[in-house]
């Protein structure tokens, strides 16, 4: 996959149809990697400044100390706030399912995972083996946060400290989240 940074694009029409321009410093070395006779897929998004390191590093410190004061685990309390708070995933922008046994063992199993993020829903639907099953949306990871995704987590986090009057940053830390 060949990814191009731009901010510059334009039009011309011909005989044979409209093109599409976009200035970039790598034209040469795309032009140069297709192959012609092969159809392409072009995907053009707006560029998203990434969440920082910092606020990833003051995230996992504040829901550790949550997490404690709460007497739940951090894979727990994670998944928990990235539920309440984070950003499903979605495939040509529909949320992604999965569904799940409707039992006690299979909630905790998601509730404390580490490599996949579920957020329970209301739907549950009978199986063809008799069981029920729930749908489960799949949300995305805070890796994959941008700067104002990672806002709206680390401020719900901030709201849930509050709510038990659980203090937990220091002014430099307000000053540094607030500057950023």
């Amino acid at each position: 996959m060949l990814t191009l940074e731009t901010d510059r694009f334009s039009w011309t029409a011909d005989a044979e149809g409209m093109s599409l321009s976009l200035r970039t410093p790598r034209a040469r070395q795309v032009t140069e990697a297709v192959k012609p006779g092969t159809v392409y897929t072009v995907e053009i998004r707006e560029q998203r400044k990434k969440r920082s390191l910092n606020a990833n590093a003051l995230y996992w410190k504040v829901l550790s100390i949550y997490a404690e004061a709460v007497r739940i685990s951090v894979p727990y309390a994670h998944n928990t706030m990235l539920a309440r708070y984070g950003q499903r995933e979605a495939y040509n922008d529909e949320p992604v399912f999965v569904m799940l046994p409707d039992t006690e063992e299979a909630q905790k199993r998601a509730e404390e995972a580490e490599t996949y993020h579920l957020a329970p829903t209301s739907r549950v639907k009978p199986g063809k083996d008799g069981g029920s099953y729930r749908a489960w949306m799949l949300l995305r990871g805070s890796s994959t946060y941008d700067v104002h995704e990672m806002r709206r987590l680390i401020d719900g986090l901030l709201d849930e400290c509050r709510q038990i009057n659980l203090d937990v940053l220091t002014e430099r830390e307000r000053s540094l989240l607030y500057a950023q």
